[in-house]
């Protein structure tokens, strides 16, 4: 019989709301950053390309958003964040003969240009006039203009006559809502000069973002170590009379002791025995959420986990199926033992040109061969991880080494469901499952929940 967790009051007196959390600080690498800015400047047409740093432009309009996701680019290529990304901007310019790459900040300049390494920093109360300046025809500069404005002469020059601008606007949108703010910036470039034509800077940063770097990929593989870590301490603790809620607590106070943070809503949720129907929430109690809690479980039950953590900007997204007691029914074993081989199968077949669309059907066609081709998850196969929990990138074009997403679905039973999500990085050879360290198969994961975990006493 299990005892009483010894650690629970402080989890649940520790574990603050989900997305408020304190996430990991880690000082910006300046090599890491330049060279993100140097496939910017290289990716782009001429012109100039405009960052600005934004701070949760519109509310949350997708359930995947985090506090950070309208700074996220901004974040990529300079590193800053927090104070030292308050009004502030970047400017890239390729064909600039000496100031390609320009920082304005209203934090200390030679701060900031340590922290980053960028040469040029100047103050944000600059930033509009050297803009301003820039746009001017370079033609239309006096020799004595061109001597005293250096920076807008140099953007002049690097402009040309196309003044192509790419200015980071938001990905997603929201036309009921206030604009943002700084999308003054773009409609006074148009007002003020017609001929500029402001491109979408998504368009770059979206490939940069989905093929990940060196940097990126640690960070991946440590947010994805550390939801593992959370899923096996808490699955160590579930027992009889437990609640959804403080399953999930355990699951964020492991994320809080990592230096990491919830990179989405923890989830965790019941099926079986005395659970009502999921039907979008309407047939479950007043006050209770199928995806929140508090549920209490009861054995003869499975719990789906539905969690990701994010560490420095980086987040990972993960899912298993245990029972409550601790031990599969015979039914549950039955369908557990075959989906688990099936997501091993589809696990074992990412490598560089698969796309997402052969994943679903490889799936699929293992599903119906197994006999449960009707009752798969409607939910797509796969979604990119990055800095986002649904990260940036193109889902219609071949794998290629760098991408990282999840394989995801679930198999609905009559009494139960089971679903899986591992995430996987794709590599020059293959594939890196970064989660593989979890129990996944039925034994493996009957022998986790017989371990005693931190919050219980000892033996």
């Amino acid at each position: 019989m299990r005892r009483r967790p010894l650690l629970l009051i402080l989890a649940l007196t520790l574990v603050v709301t989900p997305l408020e959390a304190q996430r990991a600080y880690e000082p910006p690498d300046k090599e890491t950053h330049q060279q993100r800015r140097e496939n910017f400047l290289e990716a782009m047409d001429g012109g100039i390309a405009v960052i600005v740093a934004a701070h949760k432009d519109q509310e949350r309009i997708y359930e995947f958003f985090v506090d950070h996701s309208d700074l996220h680019d901004f974040i990529y290529l300079t590193g800053l964040e927090g104070t030292d990304a308050w009004e502030s901007a970047l400017v890239l310019a390729p064909d600039a003969e000496t100031y390609r790459e320009i920082l304005y900040t209203s934090q200390d300049l030679d701060g900031i240009q340590e922290k980053t390494g960028i040469a040029h920093v100047y103050p944000y109360a600059l930033f509009m006039e050297h803009l301003s300046d820039g746009i001017t025809d370079y033609s239309l500069l006096r020799t004595h203009q061109r001597g005293v404005k250096p920076v807008a002469t140099d953007l002049s020059r690097a402009l040309g006559e196309e003044k192509h601008i790419y200015f980071n606007y938001q990905r997603f949108l929201n036309l009921a809502a206030t604009p943002p703010e700084r999308l003054d910036i773009a409609n006074r470039l148009r007002y003020f000069s017609p001929e500029v034509q402001v491109k979408d800077a998504s368009d770059i940063l979206n490939r940069l973002r989905m093929i990940h770097d060196e940097a990126g990929i640690e960070l991946l593989r440590k947010a994805s170590d550390i939801t593992v870590q959370a899923f096996m301490e808490s699955a160590k603790a579930v027992r009889e009379e437990m609640t959804t809620q403080q399953i999930a607590a355990i699951v964020n106070f492991t994320f809080e002791y990592e230096h990491a943070a919830p990179s989405f809503r923890t989830n965790v949720t019941p099926s079986g025995p005395g659970v009502p129907v999921r039907s979008g929430g309407r047939d479950w109690p007043i006050g209770i959420s199928p995806r929140l809690g508090p549920w209490p479980v009861s054995n003869g039950q499975m719990i789906s986990y539905d969690i990701g953590a994010e560490y420095a900007h980086y987040t990972s997204d993960f899912g298993r199926t245990i029972p409550v007691s601790g031990r599969y029914t015979p039914e549950q074993r039955r369908v557990a033992e075959i989906v688990t081989r099936i997501q091993k199968q589809t696990i074992a077949a990412v490598k560089p040109g698969g796309t997402f669309t052969e994943s679903q059907a490889l799936k699929d066609r293992l599903m119906t061969e197994a006999g449960l081709g009707d009752v798969t998850g409607t939910y797509g196969i796969s979604h990119f991880v990055g800095m986002e929990i649904h990260d940036v990138g193109f889902y219609d074009i071949p794998w290629e080494p760098g991408m990282c997403f999840v394989i995801e679905w679930r198999v609905t039973q009559e009494d139960f469901s089971i679903r899986f999500e591992d995430v996987i990085l794709v590599t020059e050879d293959g594939h890196e499952w970064l989660t593989e360290h979890s129990p996944i198969e039925p034994d493996e994961i009957e022998a986790l929940m017989a371990q005693t975990g931190i919050w219980e006493e000892g033996r």
